[in-house]
């Protein structure tokens, strides 16, 4: 029995899949962080403002399966933490009600940049 199946053929198309997948991962978890950031900004408690702009995503830390993303400052933490500490604007635990407000966009973004990688 003969067959026409190129194993090397199939193995290269793999590679390709490979690299397209990763990349549009890659810049679909950034989105859904971005998202996550976005909605954890409107609830982070603002006394002067650093603390909501050291929002960022930690590029060399992120790859196609984790995005590394939160807030820079020395007392981001402890902030995100205190739920006994009464904020003008914003609240304690900003960041994990963010993620948990977003998972339907973060669910849209990621199938959003995946079709237009053209993956799936």
């Amino acid at each position: 029995m003969s067959s026409n199946f190129d194993m090397r053929q199939f193995q290269q198309r793999l590679r390709v899949l490979e690299r397209q997948t990763e990349g549009a991962a890659r810049k679909a978890l950034r989105d859904a962080a971005e998202v996550v950031l976005g909605e954890a900004q409107e609830l982070c408690p603002v006394e002067t403002g650093t603390l909501v702009g050291s929002a960022t995503v930690d590029e060399a830390a992120s790859d196609d399966r984790t995005a590394v993303f939160g807030f820079n400052t020395d007392y981001a933490a402890i902030v995100h933490e205190r739920e006994d500490v009464a904020h003008g604007q914003g609240q304690a635990k900003f960041l994990q009600e963010a993620i948990q407000r977003t998972l339907p966009r973060i669910t849209e973004a990621l199938g959003k940049r995946i079709k237009e990688e053209g993956i799936g």
